[in-house]
This record gives C-alpha cells, structure tokens and sequence, in this order.
C-alpha cells in the first residue's frame, strides 16, 4: 500500500509556505461525520491542520513483530505476537509546517486535541496513534514510523464506563467546551499509554492536580466549583490511595473504577459551562453513590 499526501493538502501547504508535513493515523470508531457534526473546529491546530477519515482494507503486514499486551474490562493481561497491518478504520491529522524544528510542538499540539477528543467521545474516538509520517514537501520524501504501544485502555470507547453517554447526558457539544492545560493534557497521555495500572493512577491524579491545585484548591473546587460533598469525600478516598503509593505505604487497589472515576473528575475539572458541568456532577455523584 502506498501512502501519499491529498493533492489538496499540498496545495495549501505551498500557499502558506510550509516546507514539511507531519502525518499520524489514530485507531478510531468514530463516524465520518463526527468530526464536521458536532465537534467544532479542532483547537491548537490551526489553519495549517487537516483531518480525515480513512478505511484500510489491505491485509498487508509491515516489517514488524508487535506485541500486544492490553487489558480487557476483566483486567486480564494478554500477549499477542502477530505482524501488524494498517487495515481498519482511522482517524487522519496532517498538520504542515515551515521549519523543520517545529515538530515538537506540532506533535504536542496534536497530542493535545486528540486528548480533547477522547475527554468528549470516549478512549476508541482515537485509541493509539497506529503510524506517523515526516514528509518533506520539497522534496517530496518520507519516513515512516509506527507505535510498538499498545493502549491499556482499549474497546469502542462507547461501552464498558459508559464514558460517552455521560458526555452526551451533560449536553458536551464541542472539544472547544474544553479548557485542558497543556501539561495536564501530557500527563493524561502518559496515563492512556502506560501498561502498568499503578502508573497510569498516579499520571491521572498528576493531571488531575494540574488543573485544579492541591490540598486547599482541591477542596475548593469540590466545594465551591462543584458545590459537592461527594466528590470532595471521593476526592480525598484517592487521594489516601495516591499517598499510600507513592510514599511506598501500600500497592493502589486493582480497580478500574478508581481509574474511571478519575477520569470523570479530570473531565469535570476542564469543562467551562456552569450547566454542563453541573449536570456531569449529578452523573458522577451517581456513580460514587452507586459503588459505596
């Protein structure tokens, strides 16, 4: 299979004086018109992005063995051996650049949206960057490089925590009804892409922190942001758990709802509408209610 850049995307690409292209495919299962629906405009990526939908259908493997080790919603480890094809459904962002010392913003950036769009339609809207692509434009060459990662958190990321229908219930609309700090959209990357549970808790309390503060700010923003005393008491039940780990006081639980919960929480804490986050609060007292 061949991979080649739209004649579109360099048309603009020249017009704006981009001399290189960045091209990274995300496992999605999105609908083709999700992005154009309901999603707005992608933020941080500028007029110099495009995205797409794009179907593999060839069986064709590339050069590598890859092994998978993912969980399943049991939490039971598996390992596969196998050669990885591209064949399959993903979601295509091509962002064109100036200068070629650019892409570690750019990737960042990207990272950045695609962490907005999971925060709104679920961990499969865009699971695992499956291959990225440098093109040089002028002189129009590549190199190819995949992602031995696979993805703890994996599904069709509309099942299991129910994580989009809570989105959808709370009238989230756009990925611009989202405010995610920079270093709190890494650290929420970090925690996707770590195999190991107890890291990817720790990377999601880090973030989670980011955005609201410690101690007293936490309970600020549980008390007066949120107007909750339940998830202030949720608050501090993980963050006994995040102590007792990090302070070598005691191993975290093997729970997925510890990681779920803390994943509602960093949402709840970057949605600006009053109302929208109003109602995500009645959905996530229902869910600490509902497991106490």
């Amino acid at each position: 299979m061949v991979l080649s850049l739209p004649d579109a995307v360099k048309f603009w690409a020249e017009e704006k004086g981009c001399k290189f292209a960045y091209d990274s495919y995300y496992v999605s299962n999105l609908e083709d018109g999700s992005l154009t629906e309901n999603m707005g405009k992608f933020p941080y990526l500028g007029d110099t992005a495009f995205t797409q939908f794009v179907v593999f259908p060839e069986e064709v493997p590339d050069s590598h063995i890859h092994i998978t080790q993912h969980f399943d919603k049991q939490f039971k480890l598996r390992a596969d051996t196998k050669s990885r094809t591209l064949k399959g459904k993903y979601l295509r962002i091509i962002f064109a650049y100036p200068e070629e010392h650019q892409i570690e913003y750019i990737q960042q950036y990207i990272t950045h949206s695609v962490n907005l769009l999971k925060l709104k339609e679920g961990h499969g809207s865009a699971l695992e960057c499956a291959k990225q692509i440098y093109w040089d434009l002028i002189s129009g060459s590549h190199s190819i490089k995949g992602n031995n990662v696979i993805p703890r958190v994996h599904g069709n990321g509309r099942d299991e925590n129910k994580f989009y229908e809570h989105s959808k219930k709370s009238g989230i609309k756009s990925l611009e009804d989202f405010s995610l700090k920079l270093d709190a959209s890494a650290l929420l990357n970090e925690a996707m892409e770590s195999p190991n549970k107890h890291h990817c808790f720790l990377f999601l309390w880090m973030a989670l922190e980011c955005q609201i503060g410690q101690g007293e700010e936490r309970s600020n923003f549980c008390k007066n942001d949120l107007h909750s005393d339940i998830i202030n008491k949720e608050m501090l039940r993980l963050h006994k758990i995040r102590s007792n780990y990090a302070h070598g006081l005691g191993n975290i639980e093997k729970d997925q709802f510890n990681i779920d919960i803390l994943i509602e929480l960093l949402r709840l804490s970057t949605l600006k509408d009053v109302i929208q986050r109003k109602k995500l609060v009645k959905i996530v007292e229902g869910l600490i209610n509902e497991r106490n």
